[in-house]
C-alpha cells in the first residue's frame, strides 16, 4: 500500500484546482456565448421582422432561426436528437 506524502497531496490538490478552474471558465464562456445568441436572435426579430404583427409568427420565425443555429453549432445533434421535427422549419 502507498503512503501518501504531504507533497503528493498538495500536487493532486494543484491539478484539481487548475481543471476546475479551467472547467468553471469554460462553462462561463459557454454561458455568455448562448446569452449573446440569443440575445442576437431576439434583436434580429425585433428589428429586422417588425412586419409580422402576429405574435405567433414572430415565435415560429425565432424558433426557426434558433434551429438553424443550433444545427450550424452542432451538426450532430440533427442526427441524434431531432428525427421526429419536421426539417423544413
Amino acid at each position: 500500500m502507498k503512503t501518501l506524502d504531504a507533497e503528493r497531496i498538495r500536487d493532486i490538490a494543484e491539478e484539481f484546482t487548475s481543471k476546475a478552474m479551467l472547467a468553471a471558465m469554460a462553462t462561463l464562456c459557454i454561458r455568455f456565448f448562448m446569452a449573446c445568441m440569443t440575445a442576437s436572435v431576439r434583436f434580429y426579430t425585433m428589428t429586422e421582422m417588425t412586419s409580422f404583427s402576429c405574435i405567433y409568427a414572430q415565435k415560429r420565425i425565432v424558433n426557426r432561426i434558433v434551429h438553424h443555429r443550433k444545427f450550424a453549432l452542432f451538426p450532430g445533434y440533427a442526427k441524434h436528437n431531432c428525427s421526429n421535427e419536421n426539417p423544413n422549419l
